[in-house]
């Protein structure tokens, strides 16, 4: 997908963060192996059973699920298509659907209809501007949304990890907080993170202090920093 959809210009990293926040740690994403993904689904009893390539549940129904996207963005769609592509590869049957950018919000936040969806979230430099993903009580903790208390253990962790680092005024004591936070999403994969776009800036020989940024302008971008040169 980095060559073929990016043309190269999109790198692999499992962290939640973006490496140019002072927080990031980088986490090694998973190789690609459809041979060991085939032996974890047939260790929870996902199994061709009737030899046409594709799993089958227990009761002998087959095993698959639909991928959501917005329609309007054409690497995602591009996208959707090669994983579906590449999911054949272990036995899975997945659909590919692009729908409405607003249908998609809808299904997330309201009615829960939906099974898998390639979305995108903006970086930022400080952890607790995505902790709305993160933290158990988060509108956008989409896999199990609203909870009134964490489900699992390593979700409390993460809960307990924001709360610490957003209490603490010492870099290197909250660095070592939300660093076990991304080691977690790392291991226990809530969301997969597909690839992370890189972006390119042009600009005029003739402007000064450019300061291209992958995190969002409002925050340290590149328009409240120009000037022209005279």
């Amino acid at each position: 997908m980095v060559n073929e959809v990016y043309g190269g210009y999109a790198y692999l990293d499992s962290s939640p963060e973006r490496n140019l926040s002072p927080f990031y740690k980088f986490q090694q994403p998973l190789p690609y192996d459809p041979v060991s993904a085939a032996g974890l689904l047939s260790q929870i009893n996902l199994k061709d059973v009737d030899g046409d390539g594709f799993l089958e549940l227990p009761s002998g129904k087959p095993f698959g699920f639909t991928i959501l996207t917005n329609e309007d963005n054409p690497f995602r769609v591009r996208m959707g298509g090669l994983i579906t592509e590449n999911l054949k590869n272990a036995g899975i049957q997945g659909e590919f659907h692009t729908v409405d950018y607003n249908a998609i919000v809808t299904k997330l936040l309201d009615t829960f209809d939906w099974e898998a969806v390639i979305i995108g979230v903006e970086g930022s430099i400080d952890p607790n501007d995505s902790s709305w993903i993160w933290e158990s009580k988060g509108p956008l903790h989409i896999w199990a949304p609203y909870m009134e208390s964490p489900q699992t253990d390593w979700e409390r962790r993460i809960d307990e990890l924001f709360a610490l680092g957003r209490t603490i005024w010492n870099f290197e004591k909250a660095k070592v907080f939300y660093d076990e936070y991304q080691d977690i999403v790392a291991e226990q994969l809530p969301v997969i993170n597909i690839l992370i776009p890189a972006q390119l800036y042009g600009f005029r020989n003739d402007f000064g202090n450019v300061l291209p940024s992958a995190v969002t302008y409002n925050a340290i971008g590149l328009i409240p920093f120009l000037y022209r040169k005279r």
